[in-house]
């Protein structure tokens, strides 16, 4: 639980009792081992035998059993979620997608939900709860599929449709589209599932779409990016920059546009020991490539001063 509730890997690069790289399970039960004389026997028998290569029938410290562990407290939680959502009766649902370190796509689900409860001076509080449930792969995106997904969570987890109040998605086409959009579909079948669209989204694609149709806006976030790039392509031209700054650049984010005033806050905080940087960088031996980069970056920059 304690690993769980902190999000911490149960695992590490070695599944071997008394190994340095054995994971933070491993590793807290060595550590209660050291002052519960049981528990110590019992680490010592199940190194042994990893030792000896000998197997041993049962001893709950396998990977298998870390994962039956998470999979025992996962199971508790999300029915103790559902216990406070049937009593409640009313809910409503956030999903959304994207890919993970392995390139399947992810899709979260979260109910939200109001939660009554009663205070020790025996007063009836109400909160508002937002639960993360479960993660579900899937690997099409038309708002069909996803709607279908949608509709077979719920029926599993016994939440009646009907029931629901709200909707929340991003913008996508495939979610928040008029007609076959995954609201329109809900809104088909519960008129009360009233649809709100992520305003941070809808925030985001106004910044977005306002600057790509200006050409300056477009020119100064390229250019700033290729002095990120440029910069940090070299561990030599990077270090000059740390010798004129007193801090690194940073790169723009490609999903979320207005996360790109980090990048430009350090370039207009720092101008004056960027050109002189890049000065020093353009006296190296570079490459033609380079040095026409290096001699663009600089013009660029210093019509600014």
């Amino acid at each position: 639980m304690f690993l769980a509730q902190r999000a911490l890997p149960f695992r590490g690069d070695s599944d071997l009792v008394g190994h340095s790289n054995n994971g933070n399970f491993l590793g807290i039960i060595e550590l209660l081992a050291i002052y519960d004389p049981i528990l110590s026997d019992h680490v010592s028998k199940v190194q042994t035998s990893q030792e000896s290569k000998k197997r041993l029938q049962v001893h709950n410290l396998s990977p298998s059993s870390q994962n039956e562990f998470i999979a025992a407290c996962s199971s508790q939680v999300l029915k103790k979620i559902l216990q406070q959502v049937h009593k409640m009766k009313y809910y409503s649902i956030q999903v959304d997608a994207t890919p993970d370190s392995s390139h399947m796509e992810q899709t979260t689900f979260i109910l939200r939900y109001v939660l009554e409860t009663t205070t020790q001076e025996q007063r009836v509080v109400y909160e508002v709860i937002e639960r993360f449930v479960t993660f579900i792969s899937l690997s099409k995106k038309t708002g069909s599929d996803i709607t279908s997904l949608v509709l077979d969570q719920l029926r599993v987890w016994e939440l009646p449709l009907n029931n629901c109040r709200g909707q929340c998605y991003d913008n996508g086409a495939n979610m928040a589209g008029k007609y076959k959009g995954v609201q329109a579909q809900i809104l088909e079948l519960n008129k009360y599932a009233l649809f709100t669209p992520c305003a941070a989204h809808s925030l985001n694609l106004v910044g977005a779409n306002a600057a790509e149709c200006c050409p300056t806006v477009t020119t100064f976030f390229g250019t700033v990016q290729k002095l990120y790039t440029f910069m940090s392509g070299s561990p030599q031209r990077w270090e000059i920059l740390l010798e004129c700054i007193p801090c690194s650049l940073h790169g723009q984010s490609h999903t979320r546009w207005s996360e790109r005033i980090d990048a430009v806050r350090q370039v207009a905080a720092h101008l004056p020991g960027i050109l002189q940087a890049i000065e020093s960088v353009s006296k190296l031996n570079l490459s033609p490539e380079a040095k026409v980069t290096v001699d663009g970056l600089h013009d660029y920059f210093n019509s600014f001063l």
